[in-house]
């Protein structure tokens, strides 16, 4: 029988403290280990642009929860087969690509939550198991611990999302969004200039108006290391102590 595990980055959250994570682009059993042993608050698995298969998903977030981490998982896009598949393989938090529109964030909240708030489909064997006994109370009182745990985090990735924001920001049920500064580029004929004035400007005033609504940046609340970035750090710093030259830094 699985024990039901609190939203850590919720939880830090609500109690003005930022919770600390790392970030993992491809399978390993042992960083999310080290993670849990090492006392983080959760694993961030990128399922939009790693390989990570949904059985693949399921082991880490069996394996996250033995250790008590919270998992948040980037899913590819925020279609209601997606939203649930991640949800049922035990997301505790999803990240979702690409918000345009308010009647998006409203579709996303209606996938990702049990009544009474939205129509997620009840029935998978994941939420099954934490059901303590057959009775409908222990039942109702799982979906609604369920329902204050999970956590949708929408990206703002899009000049169209910037200008939508005002109608965005009026959605119950998301109090949290993400960046995506490479995509936003993109969307403002700026492809590969992340960096570039016009879209940092951009950027900054959107984060702005998140937090002037009462609602919060992902950074806001989170931090995290990555593992491919420790990769890479380490190893140049290898190289140099053996007088030799990275030929690839970050």
């Amino acid at each position: 029988m699985t024990e039901k595990i609190q939203n850590k980055i919720l939880y830090r959250a609500n109690n003005n403290e930022i919770s600390l994570g790392i970030r993992i682009s491809n399978s390993t059993e042992e960083v999310i280990e080290i993670a849990g042993l090492m006392g983080l608050d959760y694993v961030y698995l990128d399922a939009q642009h790693s390989p990570f298969t949904l059985p693949e998903i399921e082991k880490y977030c069996r394996l996250s929860q033995g250790f008590g981490l919270t998992t948040m998982i980037r899913i590819p896009d925020g279609e209601r087969t997606t939203i649930l598949n991640y949800l049922d393989r035990g997301a505790n938090v999803i990240q979702i690509p690409d918000l345009q529109t308010a009647k998006e964030a409203e579709t996303f909240v209606k996938y990702t939550y049990f009544g009474p708030i939205g129509i997620r489909s009840s029935t998978s064997l994941r939420t099954v198991m934490q059901v303590q006994d057959a009775s409908m109370d222990n039942r109702k009182n799982l979906y609604e611990f369920i329902n204050k745990n999970t956590l949708i985090i929408p990206q703002l990735e899009s000049i169209t999302a910037f200008n939508n924001l005002d109608s965005i920001l009026k959605v119950d049920g998301i109090s949290f969004f993400a960046g995506g500064p490479e995509d936003i580029a993109q969307s403002m004929g700026l492809p590969g200039e992340p960096l570039n004035p016009k879209v940092t400007k951009a950027y900054a005033a959107a984060c702005s108006k998140v937090r002037s609504s009462g609602k919060f940046m992902l950074e806001d609340v989170s931090d995290m290391i990555d593992v491919n970035d420790i990769i890479i750090k380490e190893t140049a710093e290898l190289l140099k102590k053996h007088g030799r030259t990275p030929k690839w830094v970050t």
